[in-house]
């Protein structure tokens, strides 16, 4: 409502033009509350409290579905809309970013350490792995926005990899959502084990898989736009972030307790786990046709699909 009235339009391209002509102060704020509405759905603090007994209490398939996708669509919206839409103040708004996303990954990480059910640990992450995403933002430079998609890709590749051995999983024994009662699955469930890791590694960032690149383009990203303090500090946070991931693999491998599980493998959970973990592997040793696209499609925006005419 906010920016119609200032602009007169809610067509993205005119919007840009009429920000770069008649700047206040009160589009800034319009904009304010346009990312107050999209940090509901990316789950930004302090909009974040309902994500975790969302994921907890929704079938599992429905909560793999708003950890992925929505959250990748979610946060292309936003990106698209900057760059359309506000571009002649998207300094100032990575400034205003900057304390939001930092408060976000903190947070984030903070409280995933201390849970016991794996997936409130990952709602937790999940909310970390958005301000992870955002720091793309900080940088106010179409490098950084394309990388902010392509950490956002990864993470719904992770996040439909990991949920789709969770839901096998909860399939035969619920109780082994419970990250205690993992203790010895890499003997009764090998196969599941191995995925669990290739995930749990991705999600923590250790090289060479495709999170820890998707973190590494962020933090240069922002050392080229001179922000190396954000940058460190959200590499110190990555740190704290790592050990809730490391924990749930140190229960799995390193302890051992009388495990029961019957299972028989289905399509349902070969497909998707296999190609995600196949993803995370093939884009952390070769991410670059990966990226070349993301940066193709955000130059089509910005050159061709509105500015043709």
């Amino acid at each position: 409502g906010l920016v119609y009235y200032f602009t007169g339009t809610f067509i993205l391209s005119t919007i840009s033009k009429s920000i770069s002509q008649h700047f206040s102060k009160e589009l800034l704020i319009a904009f304010i509350f346009i990312l107050a509405g999209f940090s509901i759905k990316l789950s930004f603090v302090p909009f974040h409290m309902w994500a975790p007994d969302a994921y907890q209490s929704a079938p599992l398939p429905i909560t793999s579905f708003i950890a992925s996708l929505v959250k990748f669509v979610v946060i292309a919206t936003l990106v698209k809309i900057i760059i359309l839409g506000f571009t002649p103040i998207k300094l100032e708004i990575g400034k205003i970013l900057i304390p939001v996303i930092l408060i976000t990954i903190l947070v984030g990480n903070v409280l995933a350490i201390k849970q016991d059910n794996i997936i409130r640990m990952l709602a937790y992450s999940s909310i970390a792995h958005a301000g992870y995403a955002a720091l793309g933002l900080i940088t106010a430079d179409y490098t950084g926005y394309s990388f902010t998609v392509f950490y956002m890709l990864i993470y719904m590749i992770m996040t439909i990899g990991i949920f789709s051995v969770l839901s096998f999983l909860a399939k035969y024994k619920k109780e082994l959502l419970h990250i205690p009662n993992m203790a010895g699955l890499s003997k009764k469930f090998p196969m599941g084990s191995f995925l669990i890791l290739i995930f749990m590694f991705s999600l923590a960032g250790i090289p060479h898989t495709a999170g820890f690149i998707a973190k590494l383009y962020l933090f240069i990203a922002l050392i080229k736009a001179k922000y190396l303090w954000v940058a460190l500090l959200a590499i110190l946070f990555s740190v704290i972030g790592a050990y809730p991931y490391l924990r749930v693999l140190k229960v799995i491998y390193m302890e051992d307790q009388q495990l029961q599980l019957n299972y028989k493998y289905g399509l349902t959970f070969l497909i998707p786990s296999c190609i995600t973990a196949f993803l995370i592997i093939i884009i952390g040793i070769y991410p670059k046709p990966w990226t070349d696209l993301i940066s193709k499609t955000i130059f089509f925006y910005l050159t061709q699909l509105f500015y043709s005419h």
